[in-house]
């Protein structure tokens, strides 16, 4: 799941406790038994090139000692790293109210009973994450305090770690605050960074610097689940609240002393020292993404720093930390106009605070402390103009992508509502075609039922024969036997037609034909169950930003919905003018064939009529009707088969109807959704911007005040 705190998927982040655990045992072992070689071999080699072996002897057990007490040493050092958690937890918990107040006795609660600074500092980020929650209004402090934020209990990333700073600096625990970018939720391959977003620390624990996030450490901040609770309802009933955001507080250990390499995925400070990597990753590598990242990590693998620059930028205060941090900013990325200046008016502030008296509206301080507090201000003012409009650029950028978005899958889920409102016009004429082969295939049974069984043997053996014949009955009898043949070979021909149209229509439908409709419709079902999918996905994750196109496009509905269209041109829309035409015949090749045998067993009695002498009619009238019932059933039962076939094909193009009607009511639905998504994301950029731009108008006109008096005092 993708929260809007970590603005990445937190798996990918989350440290393997014993990975690390592994590694720092390894990291134990390295450290001890690495000075132990080297001091071995010296002693060794130095003892080699004596001539006297005593002496040689005396190094060795020198080297002995030495390595006895190292070990002693060694182990008391890291006899600390094995954390009591569940302790630490209890303690930080029961903290009283009367040192909840005030900053410094509550670190000193929070770390007495502890020795190590493993301990303490996990007692600082558990109490801090327990209590203080991220506060997410739409107004951001330009500052803030340790006090303000314990009585107010709230504050943004920056209030966080000043609350953490503070705590470790009164327990004796070097920590600084890092100004940088945390990878946005809507942030994207390629998006160019105008300013940092995020702040978090850098804290020294036994001799080295580690990376701490307390304000991601005390819960997430997400979407509210309702987003979509308004689907149905006309667009300009559709409220989109200006408190879309929430807070669940949650203590979080994945961003307890994160390791360098997994933080270098989420946090890209400006000053690339505190990345804590032997190959500090380059800021237009982090823009592009994770994937950027973990390649160059991968290429670029060293041994963690251990810089005493970080020492020396610690050692100094705020004030200059901020004035380093500046002057970073742009060096680091053009494109930061915003942090220079925010990171100037953050000293200028601190000295105000110091050295402004409101009474006479001026400043203590000597010209080479007033003169480069003028200079900032100067710096700053200049630069607040460059950030507003920044500000507002990307503010554009954003909104014109999620607009294209949108644009995209509305046009593209257009495109699929056409072709599917084609299909479903088509298979409803295709049932109505299919209804009207129905209706003459029970006419044929009918005209079958109604001619079987009506020529019974006793027409035959009740007609009489004449007493005489004359020379006309003897031509006539004749040529009734001649008819009677050809009627017969008539008869057998359009039996033939019958059998030849049903093989010829209805061998594909009993082959590959009702196979390759059973897949038509298992396209259209899983392009409905596909889409249901996104759909529910969309309502349960609440996507304001689409990382994959694949997302608009839907790659998968579209696969099935090209095999359903290529299936449908090879068979169906073939296949149901063929079945039309031939049933339009079916009918008329019974009927005639049902004329012909009648006519023929007529013609039978009219034989035995006429003929004096007996020439078998009773028997050529009996077979013919044996022959006759006999095709009859059979065509009956051809007929029959051939109505289950159409039945079932039917009915697959009903599902498919219904499967249809499903799918667009779910396309509409997604408009629905895409239209709410725009809105409140552009609403959220919206008012991300205005906090920016109220912030920077507010400290622009402190910065402008502030320069004011110092040109007024030092043009003096």
């Amino acid at each position: 799941m993708v929260s809007l705190a970590t603005g990445v998927d937190e798996t990918a982040v989350k440290v393997n406790s014993v990975t690390r655990s592994l590694s720092l045992s390894k990291q134990k072992k390295e450290f001890i038994i690495k000075p132990l070689r080297c001091l071995w071999n010296n002693m060794y080699f130095y003892g080699k090139h004596k001539s006297d072996i005593y002496m040689r002897l005396q190094y060795r057990l020198l080297t002995f000692f030495l390595s006895f007490f190292f070990i002693l040493f060694s182990v008391q050092i890291f006899s600390n790293t094995n954390l009591d958690s569940a302790s630490v937890y209890s303690h930080a918990e029961s903290a009283p109210m009367g040192v909840r107040s005030n900053p410094r006795d509550l670190s000193k609660y929070l770390t007495k009973p502890f020795s190590d600074d493993a301990s303490k500092i996990l007692s600082i980020s558990y109490w801090i994450a327990q209590n203080i929650s991220y506060d997410i209004s739409l107004h951001h402090p330009a500052t803030y305090t340790s006090k303000k934020v314990l009585q107010s209990g709230t504050a943004k990333a920056d209030g966080f770690v000043q609350l953490f700073v503070d705590l470790c600096t009164y327990s004796d625990i070097p920590a600084i605050a890092v100004y940088g970018y945390k990878r946005n939720f809507d942030q994207m391959p390629g998006d160019t960074l105008f300013r940092s977003n995020h702040v978090w620390a850098l804290v020294k624990q036994n001799r080295d610097w580690h990376i701490y996030d307390p304000a991601l450490a005390s819960g997430t901040v997400s979407f509210k689940k309702d987003l979509f609770a308004d689907v149905g309802k006309s667009s300009q009933d559709i409220v989109i609240p200006i408190e879309q955001l929430k807070y669940t507080k949650k203590f979080n250990p994945v961003w307890i002393d994160i390791a360098p390499e997994k933080a270098a995925l989420t946090h890209h400070p400006i000053i690339p020292l505190f990345q804590l990597l032997k190959y500090p990753v380059h800021i237009q590598t982090f823009a592009k993404g994770n994937k950027a990242v973990s390649s160059y990590l991968s290429k670029n693998e060293g041994e963690n720093i251990k810089n005493k620059k970080i020492d020396s930028y610690a050692e100094n205060p705020p004030a200059e930390q901020y004035v380093t941090t500046a002057e970073e900013s742009v060096r680091h990325n053009p494109y930061n106009a915003r942090d220079m200046a925010y990171l100037y008016y953050k000293s200028i502030h601190l000295h105000k605070k110091d050295t402004y008296i409101p009474e006479t509206e001026s400043f203590i301080g000597s010209f080479d402390v007033l003169q480069p507090m003028r200079k900032h201000a100067y710096i700053a003012d200049s630069l607040f103009e460059i950030a507003e409009d920044n500000n507002e650029r990307e503010y554009d950028i954003l909104k014109a992508r999620s607009e294209r978005w949108e644009d995209s899958l509305i046009n593209k889920n257009k495109m699929y509502t056409k072709i599917l409102k084609t299909r479903l016009r088509e298979n409803e004429q295709y049932i109505k075609k299919i209804n009207r082969v129905q209706d003459k295939l029970n006419k044929s049974l009918v005209e079958i039922t109604e001619n079987t069984g009506i020529h019974p043997n006793e027409i035959i053996e009740n007609t009489n024969r004449p007493a005489q014949k004359d020379n006309d009955e003897m031509y006539s009898a004749y040529f009734l036997k001649k008819q009677i043949d050809s009627l017969s070979l008539v008869a057998d021909s359009t039996l033939q037609k019958f059998y030849s149209r049903e093989d010829k229509v209805f061998a594909d439908l009993y082959g590959g034909s009702r196979k390759n409709q059973y897949h038509i419709s298992i396209c259209y079902q899983n392009i409905s169950e596909q889409l249901q999918g996104i759909l529910q996905y969309k309502k349960n994750n609440i996507q304001l930003v689409y990382y994959s196109e694949d997302t608009i496009i839907k790659p998968k509905l579209e696969q099935n919905l090209k095999k359903a269209e290529k299936l449908r041109k090879e068979f169906l829309d073939a296949f149901i003018p063929a079945l039309e035409e031939y049933q339009k015949s079916c009918f008329d090749i019974v009927k005639n064939y049902t004329d012909i045998m009648s006519e023929q067993l007529e013609l039978i009695v009219e034989l035995k009529e006429n003929s004096v002498k007996e020439k078998n009619e009773d028997n050529i009238y009996r077979q013919t009707v044996e022959k006759f019932e006999d095709n009859m059933r059979e065509m009956a039962k051809i007929i029959t088969v051939q109505q289950e076939q159409i039945t079932i094909l039917a009915e697959m193009l009903k599902k498919e109807v219904h499967d249809m009607n499903s799918t667009l009511s779910y396309l509409e639905r997604e408009e629905d959704y895409e239209k709410i998504r725009n809105d409140t994301y552009e609403t959220f950029i919206e008012n991300r911007a205005d906090m920016e731009e109220e912030m920077l108008d507010r400290i622009s006109d402190e910065v402008g005040d502030v320069l004011k008096i110092l040109t007024k005092m030092l043009e003096k």
